[in-house]
């Protein structure tokens, strides 16, 4: 809950975020991540693929809900253990997020009680202050077999204290832009995009994912882009308005921008900048649904303060085959019969749909000679044939409007093609039968 009253449900499979920090370079530790998702909690940490950045892993933590730290022994070090995760914890401390640490043999990790609070001493560091029952353990563990069994007790309660926290609000991602029937594939590439790369659902107006206890659909808009971790803004021409931006998108989009929140503009191309306000910033072209989904990943790894997090559970099938995790790995596949199409779309050169139909049409016509063989038929029931082919791929799918594939203008090569074989073919066939 924030101070506005903002209230907001996520309907989808995970129900919390929990920030797992772990020595770099260090096996995943899986059993803990199966844990976590065996109770439907995403298990988060920095993404690897970068050089570390202490203020993109506060960021990070900041949309968790707890942390869950392991901390390796290390003979040398003043802190009996990697001091960067030291820090972790201290930051999810003064963050007041409930915090489970897991101690290999050797780390002295130790809680010391006060009149008023309590403090976390780890080796030599300075103490940690936390509040009573924020702390959850130290659970000794080895890399060997993860954590001794007799404390799962313990764990279990952290992970229903985390489950608790009904308060706090689940980072998310919103999308402004068209909502019909036509763009549901270029959504759902947007959605896969955002998941995969930013660990975080992607929500707009209409989807049925979340729900606000609030009538106004303005006033649901306006807060759902006042807490958005960033937007995405898609300003694609639509069939209904051709030449015309849509004015509810202008008004999201200056709510975002007055809000401070992080904005990625895309657009199908090809098409003018829109907006003069907006005119000096990046716009993102994309061609397919498959060309969007790539290039939003690309944003949301490179774009400065990166919104990137790791999600542990998606790696979980790859590291047991046996284990059918609850929170899987999104994926996308572009379907080209699902492109959307706009006034302004440029047409794809797919030559699947001829040569399906020049497969089909070789087919019918072998048969046909199968059958004018054995029933002793003429010549020109090759070529009666060969007219309701022709009407059936070419004039009866441009009448019933199922055409998209196959009659377009820019596919007149493959098409020209495909009519000469099937007419060179029924030719061969009919000189056979000719008297």
């Amino acid at each position: 809950m924030d101070s506005d009253g903002f209230k907001l449900e996520i309907f989808t499979p995970e129900k919390a975020d929990v920030y797992v920090a772990y020595p770099g370079g260090a096996p995943v530790p899986w059993p803990i991540v199966r844990r976590l998702d065996q109770r439907c909690i995403r298990a988060i940490t920095d993404v690897s693929d970068s050089e570390p950045d202490e203020q993109r892993v506060q960021r990070i933590m900041t949309g968790c809900s707890a942390l869950v730290a392991l901390l390796p022994y290390r003979a040398s070090a003043a802190f009996t253990t990697i001091p960067s995760l030291v820090e972790e914890v201290r930051l999810a401390a003064e963050l007041g997020l409930p915090i489970v640490i897991f101690r290999e043999h050797g780390v002295r990790a130790v809680i010391h009680e006060s009149v008023n609070d309590l403090n976390l001493q780890i080796g030599d560091s300075a103490s940690i202050s936390v509040r009573r029952g924020q702390v959850y353990g130290p659970i000794l563990y080895s890399e060997q077999n993860d954590f001794s069994e007799e404390l799962l007790p313990l764990f279990d309660q952290f992970l229903a204290a985390v489950l608790k926290d009904k308060a706090r609000i689940r980072p998310y991602a919103f999308f402004i832009g068209r909502l019909e029937r036509d763009f549901t594939h270029a959504r759902e590439a947007i959605r896969v995009a955002v998941e995969a790369e930013a660990g975080i659902p992607c929500l707009w107006s209409d989807d049925g994912r979340h729900g606000i206890d609030m009538e106004s659909v303005r006033e649901r808009t306006r807060l759902l882009i006042k807490h958005a971790t960033f937007v995405i803004a898609d300003l694609t021409l639509g069939t209904e308005s051709p030449e015309r931006e849509n004015p509810s998108r202008a008004h999201e989009i200056g709510m975002t921008i007055a809000y401070g929140r992080k904005l990625m503009f895309c657009s199908q191309e090809p098409r003018r900048y829109p907006y003069f306000s907006i005119g000096d910033m990046q716009m993102t072209f994309w061609s397919t649904e498959a060309d969007l989904e790539c290039k939003l990943r690309e944003w949301i790894r490179t774009t400065r303060d990166s919104p990137a997090r790791a999600v542990l559970n998606h790696g979980l099938a790859d590291a047991n085959a046996n284990h059918q995790p609850n929170i899987k790995k999104p994926s996308f596949k572009f379907d080209v019969a699902k492109r959307y199409v706009g006034p302004k779309t440029k047409a794809l050169f797919n030559l699947r749909a001829p040569i399906a139909a020049l497969s089909a049409g070789a087919i019918y016509l072998a048969l046909l000679h199968l059958a004018t063989t054995y029933f002793s038929l003429g010549s020109r029931t090759y070529w009666e044939s060969y007219v309701a082919v022709v009407f059936t791929v070419f004039v009866w799918a441009h009448l019933s409007g199922r055409a998209r594939n196959v009659v377009e203008p820019a596919k007149f090569v493959p098409q020209f093609l495909m009519l000469t074989a099937l007419s060179l073919m029924t030719l061969a066939l009919a000189a056979t039968k000719a008297p």
